[in-house]
């Protein structure tokens, strides 16, 4: 599975191309040093045989060798060099360096024809040898013509050492090369992916109120998105402000009408037909102005001054209920329209002095707020049923739960979470808290 992190999958491509360039290249290098060692060995061996043809003589059907040789390693044993001359199956001769290397054969080897080379790599005694043999057509003094092979062995010990020397530096500096090389396509990486970071930081400030639209300036490649989602932006702006504009249009065409009927004369029963009608125009209202899809563009509202408002407001029409604050955070602020958070609290906040006795308390945290009443609470049995998903307003029986209803589904398009405890005072505890995993946050 791929990683979703673009940075991480070129990280993780550039990586693999690297290994794979550089196990590539310490292979082509390694073996064109030992095909270069290989043909300096060959030459090596075939100077001795050039050397070993001029000083051969053959006297008396017999051939004929120095004692000695110039190439000392020919005079020593153990030197790594050696050296023999065979004629129709026959050992003729064989250099002192070749004593106490007697399961080497040089007979069984050979060309074939006059004048042809042959060459290679052969073991015994637990060592490795290059060979090089020349077979050439000998006239003696006579007129006779002897076949005569020159083999020549190497000891492959020096070219194996400087091989593993050669190895042992190459992986050293193409380690540091490669390392080099992630440096810089790191840097490169980083650089490619500025424009990207840049466009998320000024999103996160659009997000959070902080500007309107993208003023950044980017690469031709990114540049159409920006302005399409400026556009896009644009539009939504617009749309939003028509929208509530239309709401507000249906909301005062619908409620002068029923402004005019409570003049007339109606019994109990339409008066109170009249008031429930009210109630679902403002809670179908409220419904509209967000949806969940649409999410919410702006910066979060610090509660405390809103808290303050409502509470002064409300002590008027409840002055038999002692409201306090608590402030727990100084930062207590939730990600919404301030429209629908000033809904949210009135709701909550005059549904506790609605249904307390005489205290209610608010407290205001971090990521939200809670309000305690000490009221007779909420059955155990409600709790699920009133902050279920999904309920719909002809569930609801009149009169009861409009309002908390509105709050659910406020919050709810938010993606803001509302939850019912007990309170210590001994009634509900209305909880309203951000969700950390939201989009919002």
């Amino acid at each position: 599975m791929l990683p979703k992190s673009i940075r991480t999958r070129l990280t993780l491509s550039t990586l693999a191309i690297t290994l794979v360039f550089v196990l590539v290249t310490s292979l082509a290098l390694e073996q064109a040093y030992k095909n270069s060692l290989r043909a300096e060995a060959q030459a090596q061996m075939e100077l001795v045989v050039f050397s070993l043809l001029a000083a051969a003589d053959i006297s008396g059907n017999q051939l004929k060798m120095p004692l000695a040789f110039q190439n000392s390693r020919l005079n020593e044993l153990n030197s790594g060099l050696m050296a023999w001359v065979s004629s129709d199956e026959q050992l003729l001769w064989q250099s002192d360096s070749t004593l106490w290397h007697d399961e080497f054969n040089p007979l069984l080897y050979g060309p074939q024809e006059i004048g042809e080379v042959s060459q290679g790599a052969t073991g015994f005694e637990d060592q490795e040898f290059f060979y090089r043999q020349l077979l050439v057509l000998w006239e003696t003094p006579s007129g006779e013509e002897w076949p005569l092979t020159f083999t020549i062995l190497l000891d492959q010990q020096p070219f194996l050492s400087q091989v593993w020397e050669f190895r042992r530096q190459l992986w050293v500096w193409l380690g540091i090369m490669a390392l080099g090389l992630m440096l810089m396509l790191w840097l490169l990486l980083t650089l490619g992916l500025q424009p990207l970071k840049r466009l998320a930081v000024e999103l996160f400030k659009i997000e959070h109120g902080r500007q309107s639209n993208l003023t950044g300036i980017y690469p031709t490649e990114i540049s159409p998105v920006k302005s399409n989602l400026n556009r896009v932006l644009s539009a939504e702006i617009q749309q939003r402000q028509r929208y509530q504009q239309t709401l507000a249009d249906l909301a005062h065409s619908l409620k002068t009408p029923l402004a005019v009927m409570r003049t007339t004369t109606l019994s109990p029963e339409q008066n109170q037909q009249l008031d429930r009608m009210d109630q679902i125009i403002g809670y179908q209202l409220a419904r509209a102005v967000v949806s969940k899809e649409s999410g919410f563009v702006g910066q979060a509202i610090v509660l405390e001054p809103l808290v303050q408002r409502l509470v002064s407001a409300l002590s008027k029409v409840y002055s038999d209920v002692v409201i306090n604050i608590k402030v727990i955070s100084k930062d207590s602020s939730l990600a919404m329209d301030e429209k629908d958070l000033m809904e949210v609290l009135g709701n909550i906040i005059e549904n506790a002095c609605k249904y307390g006795f005489s205290k209610v308390r608010i407290e205001l945290d971090h990521n939200g707020f809670r309000v305690h009443d000490d009221g007779p609470g909420v059955p155990e049995n409600r709790k699920n049923q009133i902050l279920q998903r999904g309920v719909r307003l002809d569930t609801l029986q009149q009169g009861q739960g409009i309002g908390l209803a509105v709050v659910f589904d406020i919050l709810n398009s938010y993606e803001i979470d509302l939850a019912i405890d007990s309170s210590d005072m001994g009634g509900a505890c209305f909880k309203v808290q951000q969700n950390l995993n939201s989009k919002h946050v």
